[in-house]
């Protein structure tokens, strides 16, 4: 043992004194190391107990919750379990809201209509699962009342609502919702549309969602409002809207454990923002045709080329229709749309009803079980004028029309 010992100190006496050259001669020669970064999750990694193995809550719905006597999660493998749901201590969501409609004028101007539009944020706290209560801040510029020469500028008013949401669930998983709002505020106006005055509102809107994880949703509403002012002058308002936002903190619904069922009628509806020059949106409605062929149906509306934002020359309202192929129903895809039929176009005094006709190419990404997400160039033309203005598009889409096998009990964990 002592003669070990001394070798040792030996050999390494040895070591320190000599010189780096000579101890870079004797030392065997050392492969470098790869430099390909190391990821946080490669394939076979394992998950910690607990953690989310990455589809969302949706795709997950049938599978039965993991005890602790279910082996850790792979990445890349079959999941056979899902996490437990750890409840929110508070459930948010936030939404913001594209709005066209009618005004409609005091009873002593004979309830004249008026064209609006406009937009709105709304920010909910959600003490239970279907009691919300929040605020609302809302923009809607309605035509004022013509002036003696005819002309009908653009009022503004700027309305702040608190309210109440009462929701009515038809699959929780899936948040999809019948919803109920009334609100009560004040609306401060410009001259052209009258004095300010305290506005009541109530509105029903039809709810989807798509999970990111087990607690976060990715939100989309079509909304029917109606406002009056609590006045004299008595301003009424109709609006239809489509509202897109997230919600946080969901607590685990209570169908969760059950396959999503069978629907007895196959379509998928969503809504779109369309970017360019002229501002606009629109919302969809389509029939699967076949697994590469969907008809599709969609009702828009453009802001005009003047007058800003507001602006009502050139401004379009319209209904088109027509197929839509997209030759695979994967996670990604390319699809290509054609689409006729007919608009209103707002002139400098007039409006007229001129024929119109739009296309669309673009990438489709599927998003959960029945989610899919566009974004696409489209050009729009009167057919018998030629090119009219282009559009990028962003296009959220839901329904059993794209159903995939959704609630299974294998998946992919990543």
């Amino acid at each position: 043992m002592q003669l070990r010992l001394i070798y040792c100190l030996a050999g390494g006496l040895a070591f320190l004194v000599s010189s780096p050259q000579a101890r870079a001669q004797a030392a065997p020669a050392v492969p470098a190391p790869a430099t390909t970064p190391v990821l946080y999750r490669q394939q076979g990694d394992v998950l910690d107990i607990g953690a989310w193995p990455g589809p969302g809550l949706d795709e997950l719905r049938a599978l039965p919750t993991c005890t602790l006597d279910d082996p850790p999660q792979v990445v890349g493998r079959e999941i056979l379990c899902r996490p437990p749901v750890v409840p929110s201590k508070s459930q948010l969501s936030v939404a913001a809201s594209w709005l066209v409609g009618l005004g409609i004028d005091s009873p002593d101007r004979d309830n004249a209509l008026r064209g609006a539009h406009g937009a709105a944020i709304d920010i909910d706290v959600w003490p239970t699962r279907w009691l919300g209560i929040g605020a609302r801040a809302q923009y809607l510029a309605i035509k004022a009342v013509p002036d003696a020469a005819g002309n009908a500028p653009w009022g503004d008013a700027f309305t702040g609502f608190g309210q109440a949401r009462a929701r009515f669930f038809l699959d929780e998983v899936e948040r999809d919702a019948i919803t109920l709002t009334a609100g009560i505020g004040y609306s401060v106006r410009n001259a052209e549309m009258g004095p300010s005055a305290p506005v009541a509102r109530v509105a029903v809107s039809r709810d989807i969602g798509s999970y990111f994880d087990d607690r976060t949703a990715m939100t989309l509403a079509v909304e029917l409002g109606y406002e009056h002012s609590l006045d004299a002058e008595q301003r009424r308002a109709v609006t239809f809207g489509l509202r897109g936002g997230f919600e946080r903190g969901i607590v685990e619904p209570r169908n969760l454990g059950t396959r999503a069922g069978a629907p007895w009628f196959r379509y998928v509806a969503g809504g779109e923002f369309r970017a360019s020059s002229d501002l606009g949106g629109a919302g969809t409605l389509g029939f699967p045709l076949s697994e590469s062929l969907m008809w599709r149906n969609t009702a828009l509306f453009t802001f005009g080329h003047s007058g800003g934002l507001r602006g009502n020359t050139g401004a379009t309202w319209g209904v088109v229709a027509g197929p839509r192929w997209r030759p695979s129903n994967g996670d990604f895809s390319v699809y290509v749309d054609v689409q006729a039929g007919a608009g209103l176009i707002g002139g400098a005094t007039t409006a007229g009803v001129a024929p119109l006709g739009e296309a669309e190419f673009g990438l489709d990404l599927a998003v959960g079980c029945q989610t899919r997400v566009n974004f696409g160039g489209r050009a729009q033309v009167e057919l018998d004028q030629g090119l009219r203005t282009g559009f990028f598009i962003i296009r959220v889409e839901r329904g059993p029309g794209y159903a995939r096998d959704c609630g299974k009990s294998i998946a992919i964990a990543n």
